[in-house]
């Protein structure tokens, strides 16, 4: 991907035709994407919680990647409205292996956000998880060496498209990803509008999903 570039290297387990080349970027999944992890929607409309990161869009696409955007990322990627989180659809278990468990610092998950023009999208941890689970999209913590404390990152995280359809083929692209203190499954939620259901996805979403267990 060209653009807003992370300087830590960020681990590799999104797999190299996942983003289209680690480093490169996620995309939308196809019609059928969101059938891949478990889903859960809230009964009651309710707020999305106040974001610690904004990632926006300025005039000059400021902080937007571009590029990369291929059929097979499409594939990879977990979809959730107007949003896509790169390589989370199709993640399995022993991936988790190699992100840290038991060391201080643990390397993140590569994870590539990609918005719909002019879309708004908020995504959060859970509070029961946020023990062990991050996310790291705020380009002011990046590490040059690419390994992270879960409780120096944040939970909740909104981004801002680009309006204009024109750039990039209508896509805004965040770099970013996910820690996870080891080898475990872990759900996110997602709000696509300022009041709308909240979705509640499970990394990986082949099965059931008990937070704080190891996966198998």
């Amino acid at each position: 991907m060209r653009g807003s570039r992370p300087r830590p290297v960020l681990v590799s387990i999104c797999l190299a035709a996942a983003l289209g080349g680690c480093g490169g970027s996620s995309a939308p999944a196809g019609p059928g994407g969101s059938t891949a992890a478990s889903t859960t929607v809230a009964a009651a409309i309710e707020r999305a919680p106040r974001a610690q990161v904004v990632r926006r869009c300025d005039a000059h696409h400021t902080g937007v990647g571009f590029g990369g955007v291929t059929a097979e990322s499409r594939r990879h990627a977990l979809r959730v409205g107007p949003l896509s989180l790169g390589s989370l659809r199709t993640i399995e278990p022993p991936q988790l292996a190699g992100l840290g468990a038991g060391h201080q610092r643990n390397y993140p998950l590569e994870s590539i956000a990609v918005i719909d023009a002019g879309a708004v999208a908020t995504i959060a941890v859970p509070a029961s998880e946020r023990r062990f689970v991050g996310l790291i999209y705020d380009q002011g913590k990046f590490r040059a060496d690419g390994r992270y404390r879960v409780r120096d990152l944040d939970w909740v995280v909104r981004f801002e498209a680009c309006k204009d359809t024109g750039f990039n083929h209508g896509l805004s692209q965040y770099d970013g990803g996910i820690v996870v203190a080891g080898r475990r499954c872990f759900h996110l939620d997602f709000w696509t509008a300022p009041r709308s259901p909240r979705v509640r996805r499970t990394v990986p979403g082949d099965r059931p999903c008990v937070p704080g267990a190891a996966t198998p």
